[in-house]
């Protein structure tokens, strides 16, 4: 694995550069306690991982707006908690979304129902997703396979698809909400196949396995979190991470911008 980071202050647009750039641009954006993940490959190709709760969609709308991004190719929702999927309503009302993947839970919160007579009403194929899946049709160079879930456990949470995307030399671990169960069972059944240059910390910042947290001695981490009433991230808990983390509490949206060598954090005026 390797891994050289480089800290940019330029303006975002770099992180969208052309093709030709063979860049690939990966933003956690700022949604509070949830998850909203955006991924523009080298070839364009775009693909949400979740999208925070219905009162983000707005933000996410218009940042596509923003950087000429008019399609979502592939959305990903990694379980149907409201602050990972809400955002979806907006998005799909405003833009096309050719394909959308789901773990297979049919016991959604609300307003799920809302977003399922979206779907309906715009014809979106929806697939389940499990472990051993590989994503297609992303982009050169680039793959992303489904870690977890093998089977539906009935826990929302652990059930929530994990994923790896690799491109070239450089690695990507989403862990959406699993517990430090799972995240334990990933260590057990991956081994050093788990590791990445940036994890994101599960669960909007916990609870996290020490054995987790200490398995990943050359990573960067990531934190999708806001206020909430669960007390995370915990201090105690963050000083067991041994890499650099970042979160979009304190920093804002994060971008992470990648030539398949290095991560470069594009720090945001």
């Amino acid at each position: 694995m390797v891994l050289r980071v480089i800290v940019l202050l330029f303006s975002l647009s770099f992180a969208f550069a052309s093709p030709a750039r063979a860049e690939l641009a990966v933003r956690f954006f700022d949604v509070g306690f949830g998850d909203a993940i955006l991924i523009v490959f080298p070839n364009g190709h775009t693909m949400f991982i979740d999208a925070g709760n219905p009162t983000y969609g707005p933000k996410l709308r218009d940042y596509l707006f923003k950087h000429n991004l008019r399609m979502i190719d592939t959305a990903i929702i990694t379980h149907p908690h409201a602050n990972h999927f809400g955002g979806f309503i907006e998005l799909a009302m405003v833009f096309p979304i050719h394909r959308l993947y789901v773990n297979g839970d049919e016991s959604p919160e609300e307003p799920y129902a809302d977003f399922q007579f979206i779907l309906n009403a715009r014809n979106i194929e929806v697939t389940v997703l499990k472990h051993g899946d590989v994503i297609e049709g992303l982009s050169k160079e680039v793959t992303m396979k489904v870690l977890s879930p093998a089977q539906l456990s009935g826990n929302p949470n652990d059930d929530a698809l994990v994923l790896k995307l690799d491109y070239n030399d450089v690695s990507f671990l989403f862990t959406s909400d699993i517990s430090p169960t799972m995240q334990r069972n990933l260590i057990s059944n991956y081994g050093d196949d788990l590791k990445a240059d940036l994890v994101q910390i599960p669960h909007h910042g916990g609870p996290i396995d020490p054995v987790f947290a200490g398995f990943f001695p050359d990573s960067m981490f990531v934190i999708s979190t806001g206020t909430n009433g669960y007390d995370l991230p915990r201090a105690d808990e963050l000083e067991w991470l041994p890499g650099r983390v970042m979160r979009t509490d304190q920093g804002g949206s994060l971008t992470f911008s990648s030539d398949g060598q290095s991560i470069s954090v594009i720090q945001e005026p």
